[in-house]
């Protein structure tokens, strides 16, 4: 039985050991429409930055990034659009799992 308490206790602090090693990736944000800079052009830069004093983010739009209102998919224009017309409301922004590029830029709820 000691052996057997041992061994797993020895699996749990691997487990809890490697957690850690690897701290989680957050990989979407909510951000107001204000602070977030979109791309002139579909394979461009979103720029992120929610005051002057705040650090700015970058993150690489390309030719997969999907622009969302509510749920219903927009050309990038028109996420421009929307997002110039409701400064405050609160944009998701997805991006990849290497950090490196954007995923999905949504406008949360759709008025």
């Amino acid at each position: 039985m000691k052996g057997i308490t041992l061994t797993l206790a020895a699996a749990l602090l691997g487990a809890s050991l490697a957690a850690f090693a690897e701290p989680p990736i957050d990989i979407a944000h909510e951000i107001e429409a204000h602070a977030i800079t979109l791309p002139k052009e579909a394979t461009g830069t979103v720029v992120v930055q929610g005051c002057k004093a705040c650090p700015t983010f970058r993150f690489a739009a390309t030719d997969n990034t999907t622009y969302q209102i509510g749920q219903m998919v927009v050309s990038l224009q028109d996420l421009r659009e929307a997002i110039v017309a409701r400064p405050n409301d609160l944009v998701l922004l997805l991006i990849t799992q290497d950090r490196r590029a954007v995923e999905k830029i949504a406008i949360v709820d759709a008025h």
